[in-house]
């Protein structure tokens, strides 16, 4: 099955094309190797499968559903975050709902609401419906996850962990920006 297509794409930098009348499947099932000379494009048309360009003509269509996964070429961490800390962040929509859970926990212990049946009710429903959601994203298994992806990049020592991303060297913010993809397990991964 076709896992992204791209029909006569263009893409101009500055009044430069960068490539133009471009058509090109991906499919699911299959690795595709991308190669060329430097300046070629390789990195703008990586950019533009994964949603962060858009193109000047043609059509982009992705399979229904479809996640992806980029890993630049120089990956880009928050400063001052452990390569633990920034593993953790792997996965934003598990983050958002355990920030959501943490809120609802503080209206839990507000004698307020406890004094509101209805109030007290809600609150609970809601909590419910994050738990329901943190379980479907792996969240009761989500650090056992990153320690075992980790591990296996070779961060597996707590030495390793509590490194600063900003003493990172290219090739192991390379390694830690791929793990972080293979933490969330995207259906198309792109390496640039």
């Amino acid at each position: 099955m076709i896992a992204l297509h791209l029909d006569n794409v263009s893409v101009t930098y500055i009044a430069v094309p960068i490539f133009t009348s471009l058509s090109w499947e991906v499919h699911d099932d299959r690795c595709v190797g991308l190669v060329g000379p430097n300046g070629a494009g390789k990195s703008t048309l990586l950019r533009l499968m994964a949603g962060q360009l858009t193109s000047d003509s043609g059509y982009l269509n992705r399979k229904s559903g479809l996640t992806v996964g980029y890993l630049r070429q120089e990956p880009d961490f928050a400063a001052g975050r452990t390569l633990w800390e920034e593993a953790m962040t792997a996965s934003p929509r598990l983050a958002a709902v355990e920030t959501k859970l943490d809120a609802c926990e503080q209206r839990l212990s507000d004698p307020e609401v406890y004094g509101d049946e209805a109030t007290l009710a809600a609150v609970l429903t809601e909590q419910e419906k994050l738990l329901a959601q943190f379980t479907e994203l792996g969240g009761p298994a989500y650090e056992g996850k990153v320690r075992s992806v980790l591990a296996r990049m070779g961060f597996g020592d707590e030495a390793s962990l509590s490194l600063s991303t900003d003493v990172l060297s290219g090739g192991q913010k390379k390694l830690l920006g791929l793990a972080k993809l293979l933490i969330v397990e995207p259906d198309l991964l792109l390496l640039d």
